[in-house]
């Protein structure tokens, strides 16, 4: 069958193909635009979120974990006016089988 061949005759499809590309981009950029000019517009005639509304958002939950913070802080400093935090830690004498043992890199700080 010498009549054909797989080979496309050369034309202006890569011109059109970049006219289709630019239009594509510039359609999405007009898109993303838009998009964000109606969400600014929204949120700036939207009110003010309630103090109920504000304690769903999460409020509560950062109340609880700064108490949380609070008393973790009051255990360590009693932890270290009682000398039982950062205590010297002895090497170990007889490792598991295949460790060679531990080697403190400082014995009085906590590592």
């Amino acid at each position: 069958m010498p009549g054909w061949s797989y080979h496309r005759p050369r034309s202006d499809a890569g011109v059109s193909m970049l006219k289709r590309r630019v239009l594509v981009v510039a359609f999405a950029a007009a898109l993303a635009i838009a998009t964000g000019t109606a969400l600014s517009q929204r949120a700036a005639t939207s009110p003010a979120p309630s103090r109920e509304a504000a304690a769903r958002a999460g409020a509560l939950e950062g109340q609880e974990e700064a108490e949380v913070t609070a008393e973790r802080l009051e255990a360590l400093a009693e932890a270290r006016s009682r000398g039982l935090f950062g205590a010297g830690a002895a090497p170990t004498t007889q490792p598991a089988p295949g460790w060679l043992g531990s080697r403190l890199l400082n014995a009085t700080a906590d590592d």
